[in-house]
């Protein structure tokens, strides 16, 4: 049950609902509260996430409960019960396997190869957003123009190792001989990377990821996406309104399709008064890759 909140509220719910759509916690029922709240980042997932780029199942967005009150949410939730523990049958999840001790040393083994990666890397840009935007798509054009102008000024591009938007920075940045990184997930079909990383790693607990691909960077680019780009996007955002992180260059790239969220975030401001003046101003909109070297050279 989420209430209404500000950047660690957004994060907390978007990292649950990802981790749902991806399969790592299994789906229960999502109860939102306060339709003035939820309803336009609703309407934002619908309109741009789901049918604009297709980086969203509107299914899955239709299955959460917008309600009221205490009493339409209980409505929900009256007839949840405790499910068993996930690793009761260790067969159930890859992560039970070996038991928690062993899972312990999976962990720290993770870190240990991650930092010692990002020993390797500098001057690095993350650009995150989804695998759903093609070749030939306007937004994936536009990634690898971004890839090729942070090759030109020797900026390490970085990405999820994946194919989209992804894909279409690493290309950029590859052909123009620049170091193009990939971090990414090991699956169980492999690990998913695409033809244009000089160098990657990869990872089987998704928030040792998490942690590695945005450790080493100088600036954040998001393109359009889904769950996975908003729980990106609203934690880095929670970690340095909180200072526990510096502040970094936070870009939204695509006004056209970032606006119903910035009008989300000016209503946190102005609204709801869950965060400050400095937060919402923590995020630039731009609409032209060369724009992003302004911003990287202040």
């Amino acid at each position: 049950m989420f209430f209404p909140g500000g950047f660690g509220t957004l994060d907390e719910f978007f990292e649950v609902v990802d981790n749902m759509e991806l399969g790592y916690i299994p789906k229960v029922p999502i109860v939102l509260v306060d339709n003035e709240f939820w309803g336009p980042i609703i309407s934002f997932l619908k309109a741009k996430s789901a049918r604009e780029v297709h980086s969203v199942s509107e299914a899955e967005v239709d299955r959460w409960h917008v309600v009221e009150n205490a009493k339409e949410a209980f409505e929900f939730i009256k007839d949840s019960s405790d499910r068993p523990h996930i690793c009761d049958d260790p067969k159930s999840s890859p992560y039970c396997e070996g038991g928690l001790d062993w899972n312990i040393f999976r962990i720290m083994a993770e870190l240990v190869d991650g930092f010692e990666f990002l020993t390797k890397i500098s001057n690095g840009v993350t650009v995150l957003g989804t695998k759903s935007l093609l070749p030939g798509t306007p937004y994936y054009n536009a990634a690898y123009e971004i890839g090729k102008l942070l090759a030109q000024n020797q900026y390490t591009t970085i990405t999820g190792g994946g194919p989209g938007i992804m894909e279409a920075t690493n290309k950029g940045a590859f052909e123009k001989g620049g170091v193009s990184v990939g971090i990414n997930m090991r699956l169980e079909k492999g690990e998913r990377v695409n033809n244009y990383i000089t160098k990657s790693i990869g990872f089987f607990f998704p928030f040792v990821r998490k942690l590695i691909i945005t450790a080493p960077s100088e600036a954040f680019v998001y393109f359009p996406g889904g769950f996975g780009t908003l729980h990106q996007l609203f934690e880095m955002l929670t970690l340095q309104e909180t200072k526990k992180i510096n502040p970094i260059t936070t870009l939204l790239y695509g006004k056209d399709f970032w606006q119903p969220l910035i009008d989300v975030i000016h209503n946190l401001r102005h609204k709801f008064k869950t965060i400050s003046q400095m937060d919402e101003e923590s995020l630039k909109v731009i609409n032209d890759p060369q724009e992003i070297l302004g911003y990287l050279k202040k």
